[in-house]
């Protein structure tokens, strides 16, 4: 990686001359990402741009309010790359997820655990319930109930995440470059000479993160900044972050979809499938009728009563995900600088010179974006899946406060046998019954996106996702059941944990590109440019043009 203090060319290079074409084409290339001014090297803390709602990121014209909220810093952590076109909200939500969801799910389980240690060294306290469930167990009716606190730990998620970037320790604080925040927008001189060393931000930056959306490689910019960072940190796979912003989106709507779930199933359950007549009925009939006939009742239950409250936008974020999985590779693919779109022509002449100067032509760097950061973007796609493991789990939280709560009931009884049957549960519903349904659903988004005015794909979904859900949902209690031997519950934890590994984990992994190979293509690049240089010097016909546009945007982005 690029460092403040290592020349960008081996040292045999740069005792060339300097009165040579080439010496002076290397000092070039140096100074113009070099940090010329330190002062203007500046960073805002990530907090300061979620503030009310990421009020900052929703309008790309700043004000001196604005530029205070950034300070003077030696490195930056995150240059927040993006378009002004997105709208700020979906920027936001990205952001928070990014930066504070590992936060909302360690402060969910710590709070989780220690709220059942406390049960277990003391089961009377705590005692208020939200409703009590009826088991059906070995010849008597178990009461099994289930703590408000245990699903309520789910608050403590929802305001981590919301607020962790608040509550982090100042020394853990990222800082972030954000062009109208470390950029004056107000004052000419001093906005011209931080756009001028904008190259200098980018090689002081750890991470290149992207704000993806369709319209991110059209606007030229954002591709100045692309081409920037690729030059200069050469290892692709660690330095770049791309993030498309409906991502996050599909993974909250993926938790709200089973919050709301496990919320109906309080209110609905107790007088259904969990009352005690029920499971009465099960104790007396314990036999495959009565699991046949739990199933049925379990899934109109969870079919009517539970799943389609959200099941119509969890469809349309699983579709928004797979169009912009395409979208993306597609962009790369056919990725060209001359449909980068500007404000002002000088901007563009800026911009290109600047790419030629880097590497010898623009269509070196489109063949590198083409190739190199497509097979980047597409490594970490493919092998994620459609949707990372890790994601999936984070919504599929509600269903952990039934089952471990079941689980650690069990112990304290000192029903072992339940204790085995209910950490299944766990495992088939958290781990895989959840992955599978949000796996096929994404799966048949992807099958429909060939057409997408047809009903399945706009609304039809909706009802796919209800059926996967309700079906699958219906699977995890049965195992519990006493009517259904232990080694037959083990047989389907083990084939739903198969299915699970066969949707997430691809028995062919997509290599990343190889960091030498991009080092030594950017290597000939700047070889080539500067022969050329050399060249058009000796012809008298080299022209460095640092003019830049003075917009009502930041520079134009």
């Amino acid at each position: 990686p690029f460092l403040w203090n290592t020349p960008l060319l081996p040292a045999s290079s740069q005792s060339m001359d300097q009165s040579t074409s080439g010496g002076l084409h290397i000092q070039v290339i140096e100074d113009d990402l070099k940090v010329k001014t330190p002062d203007l090297l500046r960073a805002a803390p990530l907090h300061l741009l979620l503030r009310r709602s990421g009020q900052v990121l929703r309008q790309s014209s700043g004000t001196a309010e604005t530029f205070d909220l950034s300070l003077p810093v030696s490195t930056i952590k995150w240059f927040v790359s993006h378009s002004w076109q997105t709208a700020g909200w979906l920027k936001t939500v990205a952001l928070l997820y990014r930066s504070n969801a590992t936060a909302a799910f360690s402060a969910w389980a710590a709070t989780l655990t220690i709220f059942y240690i406390v049960k277990l060294l003391n089961p009377s306290i705590w005692q208020w319930q939200i409703v009590r469930f009826y088991l059906g167990g070995a010849g008597a009716v178990n009461i099994v109930p289930v703590d408000a606190l245990g699903l309520l730990s789910c608050v403590v998620l929802i305001v981590v995440l919301l607020y962790w970037q608040e509550l982090r320790p100042s020394r853990l604080a990222k800082t972030c470059f954000l062009d109208k925040c470390c950029i004056h927008q107000t004052d000419p001189d001093q906005k011209q000479r931080g756009i001028e060393q904008l190259g200098g931000f980018l090689s002081r930056s750890e991470k290149l993160v992207i704000l993806w959306q369709p319209e991110y490689l059209t606007r030229l910019w954002c591709v100045y900044e692309l081409a920037a960072f690729t030059y200069i940190k050469q290892e692709l796979a660690r330095s770049i972050e791309l993030i498309p912003l409906k991502l996050p989106l599909l993974v909250l709507t993926f938790l709200a979809f089973h919050l709301m779930a496990s919320a109906m199933f309080l209110v609905l359950a107790p007088y259904t499938i969990l009352s005690e007549s029920f499971a009465e009925y099960q104790m007396e009939n314990s036999s495959w009728s009565s699991v046949a006939l739990y199933f049925g009742i379990s899934f109109g239950l969870y079919a009517v009563g539970t799943y389609p409250l959200l099941s119509l936008p969890l469809w349309r974020f699983c579709t928004y995900h797979v169009e912009d999985r395409f979208n993306i590779l597609q962009q790369l693919r056919t990725f060209s600088v001359e449909e980068a779109h500007c404000y002002m022509q000088s901007d563009r002449k800026f911009v290109v010179s600047r790419i030629e100067l880097w590497f010898a032509t623009v269509a070196n760097f489109e063949n590198m974006v083409q190739q190199e950061v497509q097979q980047k973007i597409k490594s970490e796609l493919e092998n994620a899946g459609l949707l990372p493991i890790t994601y999936v789990i984070f919504g599929s939280i509600p269903h952990f406060c039934f089952g471990i709560g079941a689980v650690l009931q069990a112990c304290s009884d000192g029903e072992w046998r339940m204790a085995c049957r209910d950490m299944m549960l766990i495992v088939a519903a958290v781990g895989c019954c959840d992955a599978i349904g949000i796996g096929l659903s994404l799966r048949l988004a992807l099958r429909e996106r060939a057409n997408p005015a047809s009903f399945t794909y706009r609304y039809g979904g909706a009802a796919y996702v209800i059926f996967l859900f309700s079906f699958f949902s219906t699977i995890p209690p049965i195992l519990v059941s006493p009517a259904v031997p232990l080694w037959v519950a083990s047989v389907v934890t083990v084939l739903l944990v198969a299915l699970t590994f066969a949707l997430y984990c691809p028995i062919r992994r997509t290599p990343p590109p190889d960091p030498d190979m991009v080092a030594a293509r950017i290597s000939s690049f700047r070889s080539e440019s500067i022969r050329t240089m050399s060249s058009k010097c000796s012809d008298g016909t080299t022209s460095m043009d640092t003019t830049l546009s003075d917009d009502n945007g930041a520079f134009s982005i």
